[in-house]
């Protein structure tokens, strides 16, 4: 027989598709026309005349991040090191950039939620808080390539940042999930051990897996996209499935996942 595991102390929650979501997103040439716009501002702000056209130098930073990414998954999460890229590609378009300036750059290309049109889903507040009434301490644990000072101010504007403990973003670790390196570094900021902690994602392959792994009890948020075979035959099978974040006010049945799973 298994041994029960410990009390929960904390939940952590992915982001994209599972606190918040994107249903009128603007077309992707929309998305690509308004970075380009923001980075040709920029060069002419630093005085600066590319050798390539604004609208490639974009387009080429957008390729080197998804390179970035998929890179990093394929390696478990490690890296990436989306500055050294973008400086690569502004190099090749013939700016020589200080460091902060390369900086800059790299946040110009962060089109922020409001662009895109996110929504937050009509439960993710009241089950946040339902969650921080039960004493339980809260935190984000997502993959970004922008964070810092102006995504916070996002989740500020989205009523969010005062409901969180700890805020944990990849670009800000050096690791993206699964990578257990991120995972550490929330229990850490959290004060809590991983059979302590809850996890809560979107993705079998990110969230789960890399919860899974790092010891945590992985709760799949399935949302829309419900599963072909049930939870226990997935190759990274959840302890739990859930399809509304609400179902998380049952969290009292978390400490005996064994018989009572909440798929």
């Amino acid at each position: 027989m298994s041994r029960p595991r410990p009390a929960l102390r904390a939940v952590t929650f992915d982001l994209g598709d599972t606190l918040w979501h994107f249903p009128h997103r603007p077309p992707e040439a929309e998305v690509a026309a308004e970075l380009t716009r923001r980075l040709a501002h920029l060069l002419r702000a630093w005085g600066l005349t590319p050798t390539s056209p604004p609208e490639e130098i974009q387009q080429r930073i957008a390729d080197a991040r998804a390179e970035a990414e998929r890179t990093s998954e394929a390696a478990g999460g490690l890296g990436p090191d989306y500055l050294g890229r973008v400086r690569a590609e502004l190099h090749r378009a013939g700016l020589h950039l200080a460091d902060q300036q390369v900086t800059e750059a790299w946040h110009s290309q962060n089109i922020g939620g409001a662009f895109l049109g996110r929504v937050l889903f009509e439960d993710t507040l009241p089950t946040l808080d339902w969650l921080r009434g039960r004493g339980l301490l809260i935190a984000a644990l997502t993959n970004r390539s922008h964070g810092g000072a102006s995504f916070l101010e996002e989740l500020r504007a989205y009523d969010l940042l005062p409901r969180f403990d700890a805020v944990i973003s990849s670009d800000q670790v050096g690791h993206r999930k699964p990578h257990p390196a991120i995972f550490q570094r929330t229990i850490e900021v959290l004060g809590v051990r991983a059979d302590e902690c809850a996890h809560v994602g979107d993705r079998l392959d990110v969230d789960v897996r890399g919860a899974k792994a790092f010891g945590m009890t992985a709760i799949w948020y399935r949302g829309g996209t419900p599963a072909t075979a049930p939870a226990g035959e997935l190759p990274d099978a959840p302890d739990y499935v859930i399809d509304r974040l609400s179902e998380l006010l049952d969290l009292d049945r978390l400490g005996e996942r064994e018989t009572h799973p909440l798929d």
